[in-house]
């Protein structure tokens, strides 16, 4: 059985947030554009597509998820620190945290502990998302942690010939 705050959140804090989408899209390409990347594939040009396809599996998520009890979020792992997924999730985190606050201000009757529990929400899908996509990104890497150039297996052994 949904408790109250399940069907709020269901319903019109979803639809809320959904409203907030263009915005959200539209900052976190601001967002993104106006950090240094720290990588050519962290470049916003390649990254910016990416957004509304991004924003929307959040909001579909959000939709869907529950936190469940006791949940610790373990921050991803990048041992080069290059990966563009960790720019572009920390700003999509900022233009997506920001459209949730616009749009709890228009939903009326919430309490402060239903929208604490909306943004926690946002939050968990948004870790949950994050974690994946840097976590298979860091899966392909080929850069060894500290190493400035990829170590390609060929280019390895045919230096050693």
């Amino acid at each position: 059985m949904e408790n109250e705050y399940d069907v709020v959140m269901l319903g019109t804090v979803i639809r809320a947030i959904r409203a907030q989408r263009r915005s959200i899209c539209n900052r976190w390409e601001i967002l993104l554009r106006a950090r240094p990347h720290r990588s050519p594939l962290a470049n916003p040009e390649i990254l910016t597509h990416k957004i509304p396809e991004t924003c929307d599996e959040v909001l579909e998520r959000l939709h869907f998820h529950r936190i469940p009890e006791n949940f610790e979020m373990k921050e991803p792992v990048c041992p080069c620190a290059l990966n563009p997924m960790l720019d572009f999730f920390a700003m999509g985190e900022m233009a997506m945290t920001e459209g949730m606050l616009r749009a709890l201000r228009t939903v009326p009757d919430l309490s402060m502990t239903e929208r604490s529990k909306s943004l926690k929400e946002l939050h968990h899908v948004l870790h949950h998302l994050r974690v994946q996509e840097i976590d298979l990104l860091c899966s392909v890497c080929q850069l060894e942690p500290g190493a400035a150039e990829p170590q390609c297996h060929w280019a390895a052994s045919a230096r050693s010939r």
